[in-house]
């Protein structure tokens, strides 16, 4: 396994040859920028030797915080001559033209995510791109990259990207999602993600079984395959899905609650939100298809708690006769 690169064995003083201002007007701009961009190239593709499938299962090693102090110090001196938009474009030029080193790709969009607050938007909208080719060409590159950098931005926190469920929810929950408008899609999908499963954390099968993505009726038993799939890779690892909550913290940060207490803090979420919208949650829909060990033997008891009523329904009351329905 590889430990540091080479770029992590100089020194301070080495790389201060990459401080803007030692150069005052000796150099035109342009110069600096084609060099700098030289450079990025040359780290983000140094010793290219781990695989798409040793990133999968590393990568949570290569946030900002626990990358080498040394690397991120270089990266962030070659920033600073471009704007988050250049810098993306380039990132996206070498991922489509170079093999690369994962470890410096991912460890860089950390840190240029961590030092530039627009770098957010700009991720999302390569992100988009990535997906959106992915889907038109069906192209696994495309797909395995717009995976990999939601991932590797969840890492960094909610104040930098939002999390890898919300992202995975947005982009395949729904009907118009870009697996949604055929079973062709779909199947892409769901291949895709099925032969990620003997390489993938945990935390990451633990969001495909509890938030599926959107498939139409007649095309479920796709989607039961690749949820048994998984849960049968969870059950080899010896990680319990039965027993979670639907509206868990899956961050792994924390300690988790007492089943009893979690069935009754999801009661009590899914509760609010009907109150709210007036329509079952979709993730108790989902818990009572997907997860019926969980639905029937702690959350159907929590809900149906014994206890006054009162002399006009409720929104609990309205939640339990919605749901008889």
């Amino acid at each position: 396994m590889l430990r540091w690169s080479c770029v992590c064995v100089l020194s301070c003083s080495r790389i201060n040859v990459f401080d803007v201002g030692l150069y005052g007007g000796t150099l035109f701009v342009i110069s600096l920028q084609k060099f700098f961009l030289h450079t990025l190239t040359q780290i983000l593709t140094f010793k290219p030797q781990l695989k798409v499938s040793d990133a999968v299962g590393m990568q949570w090693k290569w946030s900002f915080a626990k990358t080498c102090p040394l690397l991120t110090s270089l990266y962030r001196k070659l920033f600073v001559l471009f704007s988050v938009e250049e810098l993306m474009a380039h990132l996206q030029q070498v991922l489509e033209t170079h093999e690369v080193n994962w470890q410096h790709i991912l460890s860089c969009v950390s840190t240029l995510l961590v030092c530039h607050a627009q770098a957010q938007h700009s991720l999302k909208d390569l992100l988009t791109r990535l997906l959106s080719n992915a889907f038109e060409a069906y192209d696994l590159e495309s797909m395995i990259t717009a995976f990999l950098l939601a991932r590797q931005a969840s890492l960094e926190g909610p104040a930098v990207f939002m999390s890898y469920t919300e992202w995975y929810k947005l982009s395949f929950g729904n009907a118009s999602s870009y697996h949604g408008n055929s079973k062709k899609s779909l199947v892409f999908l769901l291949k895709f993600l099925s032969d990620l499963v003997p390489f993938e954390p945990p935390q990451y099968l633990k969001v495909h079984v509890l938030h599926p993505p959107y498939v139409l009726t007649k095309y479920r038993p796709f989607l039961l395959e690749y949820v048994s799939l998984a849960k049968t890779r969870l059950a080899d690892l010896k990680v319990s899905i039965e027993e979670m909550g639907l509206y868990e913290d899956l961050s792994g940060t924390g300690a988790p609650a007492q089943p009893q207490c979690q069935a009754q803090q999801d009661v009590e979420k899914a509760v609010s939100l009907f109150e709210k919208t007036g329509r079952i949650p979709a993730n108790v829909m989902e818990a009572s298809i997907f997860r019926r060990p969980y639905f029937m033997s702690r959350f159907l008891p929590a809900l149906l708690t014994p206890r006054l009523l009162p002399s006009k329904p409720d929104p609990r009351m309205s939640f339990i006769e919605s749901l008889r329905k």
